[in-house]
């Protein structure tokens, strides 16, 4: 998931530089906040479990206890990527489309 972010990043801030009415330009800002949590998640949380994870180090409790938060942290994750997903979709909408 990591490695697609930059470019929803990157597509997003280029649908916002080329979108022309409020509402549309408010989505956009939307989904790029979004998807900065989303992010933030990740890097913040995920990357630096992942390497307690596989160091190897922890006792079968604190694996257990980790792997509940990595969970936790991934359905959070999931549901901003989802979330902006949705946004995306509402702000790509022309007037007038069905």
């Amino acid at each position: 998931m990591l490695a697609t972010l930059p470019f929803a990043l990157l597509g997003a801030g280029w649908s916002l530089a080329l979108s022309w009415r409020r509402a549309e330009r408010r989505g956009w800002i939307a989904v790029l906040g979004l998807l900065s949590v989303t992010i933030l998640v990740t890097a913040g949380y995920h990357l630096p479990a992942n390497f307690r994870i596989w160091s190897g180090s922890l006792t079968d409790l604190e694996l257990a206890t980790e792997l509940s938060w990595w969970l936790a942290a991934h359905a959070l994750r999931v549901a901003f990527a989802l979330w902006a997903g949705g946004v995306a979709l509402l702000a790509s909408k022309t007037p007038g489309e069905p």
